[in-house]
């Protein structure tokens, strides 16, 4: 079963403002799952913790550097 998040939830996780997420979304880098009836933006909780892995896999190479 897939659990969704919104665009808030996605930026606490991933350690970044709403605003990042959305970029996110325009760039191509996260892609929206669903959309609620009200037009809230949701995605796979699963897709939003494998891109904080990412960018904390990225973080600590930068930083090894």
């Amino acid at each position: 079963m897939d659990l969704y998040l919104s665009v808030a939830d996605a930026a606490r996780i991933l350690g970044i403002t709403p605003q990042t997420v959305r970029l996110m979304i325009r760039t191509g880098k996260l892609a929206i799952a669903a959309r609620t009836v009200g037009g809230i933006q949701l995605f796979r909780q699963e897709e939003v913790e494998r891109l904080a892995l990412e960018r904390e896999q990225q973080r600590r190479s930068a930083a090894a550097s």
